[in-house]
């Protein structure tokens, strides 16, 4: 691959990580209020844990880490 395929590659999957980031904002900002407004209901655990967006994130920033890494090899 050339330079400019990594280049788009990392390009591409660092967008791909500030988009999770995104959602995993929001996510947590609808938790919150889901929670708020119903404290001991079942609609709070319609949701996915935070764990697995933390998770996910991390996940995304090692291969996002990777693909710089080969660029600059």
């Amino acid at each position: 691959m050339s330079f400019s395929t990594f280049y788009l590659l990392a390009y591409a999957d660092l967008c791909f990580f500030v988009k999770q980031i995104i959602i995993f904002w929001a996510m947590m900002t609808m938790h919150n209020l889901v929670t708020s407004i119903f404290p001991e209901t079942e609609f709070q655990y319609l949701l996915p844990p935070s764990s697995f967006y933390v998770t996910s994130i991390l996940g995304q920033f090692l291969v996002t880490v990777a693909y710089v890494g080969l660029i600059f090899l």
